[in-house]
């Protein structure tokens, strides 16, 4: 393998504890650590240097107080995260360090007057802050407030609006209105729903690589990007064909304005060259101008218990996505994203075993990169299955997993080869 060896060390620890202070109140509390330090070779270009590796450490906290009565619930949440992020793109170049923080609080109201009718409002606040040799120091604010309103309308017939008005410091106020439409009856329903959905650019988006002295080659940000906005909406139906069987089937579309994606850009044609090398090749963030997906999901699921404790649980899914627009400069989207993918899983438990086989076919667009010499192939399938045992009661476990059973050779991003067959083995205890 050119470069670095692949490899990853994970470490992830949490702890949370729920009390119910009465029999409408309760608290929980909860805190994870998670370090994850790989190798990052080519995850972010398709440089010939890029030999990178990466260190992502996170530390999280949730509050949560929940109210509960006959007509009336209330729920607030308060979630703290901290992320350091190391990143060497090879050993010549200058390590970036970014430290960010993440503080959120939603407050949601439900009030339910008849059964017929309940109506939920709540405000949200986050702030998002960096700091980063790379990207500069940035901090973002965003303030909203939401309503939702579900309506018995007639009989089997649902009607649920939602609008949802926020501020985020960087683009102002912006409306997000939602409609779902439900039909129920006994062995079916329909359901149609629209809406409407604004995305500011995140810290990398515009400011990647601003900060460095000298940029190789990679993504580069741009600070003039407009906010993304789509218009989504779909059609779909749920069906219980059988007994502990239920298949769905979705229609759907989004229309995409001002797309934010990084598309790969000459030297020549870079906005700003101030610390960019005249031999990299990069990719900058753009708005790329009017994006349509169209696409069909189908799902099946099947869930039956036997005798001597046995249990089957079956799933499939299929996704098929077609993306077209004007002026289609190739783009991470565009270039990545799977036009048809198939899934399905099986479980099969009794008393203290269970075995499981899963299974995911992928069709995509056939990619090169001969400067590392790698590719993606237009298609590949993986299977992977798992055994585990009870030890002792429900409480210790032992398990064997046997993941790329089949050992085939593929990426899903160009020039990171994902593993190939691949077994483990372990221990689990619940507390």
């Amino acid at each position: 393998m050119r470069g670095t060896d692949g490899y990853f060390h994970n470490t992830t620890a949490s702890v949370s504890i729920n009390h119910f202070i009465s029999g409408k109140w309760n608290i929980a509390l909860r805190s994870s650590y998670d370090n994850r330090n790989f190798a990052a070779q080519n995850f972010y270009t398709t440089s010939i240097s890029d030999t990178a590796t990466e260190k992502v450490t996170s530390l999280w906290n949730h509050l949560h107080l929940g109210y509960n009565a006959t007509k009336h619930s209330f729920t607030f949440n308060a979630g703290y995260k901290s992320v350091k992020d190391h990143f060497l793109f090879n050993n010549k170049s200058t390590a970036n360090e970014n430290k960010s923080n993440l503080l959120q609080g939603l407050a949601v109201y439900k009030y339910q007057p008849t059964e017929k009718t309940s109506i939920t409002t709540g405000a949200n606040l986050i702030s998002k802050q960096i700091t980063s040799n790379d990207k500069g120091n940035h901090i973002l604010g965003q303030i909203a407030g939401f309503a939702t309103l579900n309506h018995l309308a007639a009989r089997n017939f649902y009607v649920n609006p939602a609008i949802r008005a926020q501020w985020t410091e960087s683009i102002g106020w912006g409306f997000v209105p939602q409609v779902n439409l439900f039909y129920k009856l006994t062995n079916w329903q329909l359901r149609v729903s629209a809406g409407k959905i604004t995305r500011d650019a995140d810290f990398t988006e515009p400011d990647n690589n601003y900060n460095k002295p000298l940029v190789p080659g990679g993504s580069v940000g741009n600070p003039n990007l407009k906010a993304e906005k789509s218009f989504s909406y779909e059609a779909g139906a749920d069906f219980f064909v059988i007994k502990n069987m239920r298949v769905s089937t979705t229609l759907f579309r989004r229309n995409f304005t001002e797309l934010i994606d990084f598309v790969t850009t000459p030297y020549a044609e870079m906005p700003r060259k101030d610390n960019l090398s005249p031999t990299g090749t990069f990719a900058l963030a753009k708005n790329i101008a009017k994006l349509t997906s169209t696409g069909l999901e189908t799902d099946v699921m099947y869930s039956s218990k036997f005798k001597g404790e046995q249990q089957l649980n079956i799933s499939a899914g299929l996704t098929w996505i077609d993306t077209e627009g004007e002026n289609l400069t190739p783009s991470f989207y565009i270039t990545s994203h799977a036009k048809f993918l198939t899934n399905f899983n099986v479980q099969y438990r009794v008393r203290w075993f269970s075995m499981s086989i899963n299974g995911l076919f992928k069709q995509r667009q056939e990619r090169a990169a001969t400067a590392i010499n790698a590719a993606i192939d237009k298609e590949y399938f993986a299977l992977n299955t798992m055994m585990l045992g009870f030890i002792y009661k429900r409480k210790l476990s032992a398990f064997t997993q046997l993941d790329n059973a089949f050992n085939k050779r593929y990426s899903d991003l160009l020039g990171s080869q994902m593993p190939g067959r691949w077994l483990m083995g372990g221990f689990k205890l619940l507390l």
